[in-house]
């Protein structure tokens, strides 16, 4: 009797993969009354970073190729600032992997597609465990993993006795996980994102990591100062992921919390932090939230 298979990839706690991949955002120009209602405390002082060239050593070179079973062969491209490895079967790209100096990324991936035998797939805390002794062969550092809770993923595959018949089994064929960076208690948007299949093996591997030193101690500006860079259009309206647009006929609006975050994905010679802020807009006939961001500390007067 033949199986007809479904594959289901189920997602928990994924903000922070939804975050990395966020669209551009437009300013943020208030006209009407701002009021500072948050209740939760920003850092009193904050680190600005320099970039660094990222130079993976050797031994992490080296597992990052071992983790694919690549050779110096299988290279297909090459450059000061990429390389590529590729295994191919009949033409078909069964594994891949890039290397990313300047970005301290790496970005690999392989087919799993032998659904009718399915073991050795780790636990949700066995795929945290393997996810940290992974980012420590890279040379990421695992005392900058948040401890937010971690994103994860779960990829499920259900038997059939026939097409829209009745399931037959159910299996789980892989599972993933979301490690986010935190720089002196800021969540950062580096991060591994990492899935394993059969035998624990890594089918999915996608890391962000740049090196960074420490570059200035700024003193956190207060809310009066805040206030003034966001009526000076000195924010941007985030897009609407959990909250609503900005209502054209706001009278006021509530800044209700405040969350400090390092971007990396555009940064260059420094990286310093920004807050992001949600905001109540109240008009005459109700309240929606949005949400912006601001730098948080004045960048024309340090750079």
């Amino acid at each position: 009797m033949s199986r007809f298979l479904v594959i289901v990839v189920s997602f928990i706690y994924l903000s922070s993969l939804a975050d990395l991949f966020r669209p551009e955002a437009e300013h943020f120009h208030p006209n009407v009354p701002i009021v500072w209602a948050v209740t939760n405390k920003l850092p009193s002082h904050v680190e600005v970073y320099e970039t660094v060239q990222t130079n993976f050593s050797n031994a992490a070179l080296s597992n990052a190729m071992a983790m694919g079973s690549f050779k110096p062969i299988d290279i297909s491209s090459q450059s000061k600032d990429l390389i590529i490895f590729e295994s191919r079967k009949n033409t078909v790209l069964v594994r891949c992997l890039k290397i990313s100096q300047p970005q301290g990324s790496v970005d690999y991936f392989k087919s799993q597609t032998n659904y009718a035998s399915i073991h050795g797939v780790p636990s949700f805390d066995e795929t945290k465990r393997l996810a940290l002794e992974y980012l420590r062969l890279f040379g990421g550092d695992t005392n900058q993993v948040s401890l937010k809770p971690s994103s994860r993923t779960e990829q499920t595959v259900s038997s059939y006795d026939k097409r829209g018949g009745t399931m037959t089994n159910k299996a789980v064929s892989a599972r993933g996980i979301i490690l986010s960076r935190s720089l002196n208690g800021i969540d950062c948007s580096d991060s591994l994102f990492i899935e394993f299949g059969n035998d624990a093996t890594v089918i999915m591997l996608k890391l962000n990591w740049r090196y960074l030193k420490p570059h200035e101690l700024i003193k956190t500006p207060g809310k009066n100062e805040i206030l003034n860079m966001l009526k000076a259009g000195k924010a941007a309206v985030l897009p609407n992921v959990n909250g609503d647009d900005v209502p054209a006929d706001a009278r006021s609006f509530r800044i209700v919390e405040a969350t400090p975050v390092y971007r990396l994905q555009n940064a260059k010679d420094v990286v310093y932090p920004f807050t992001d802020f949600e905001v109540i807009a109240e008009s005459k006939t109700n309240a929606a939230s949005f949400y912006i961001e601001c730098p948080l500390v004045p960048i024309s007067d340090h750079f």
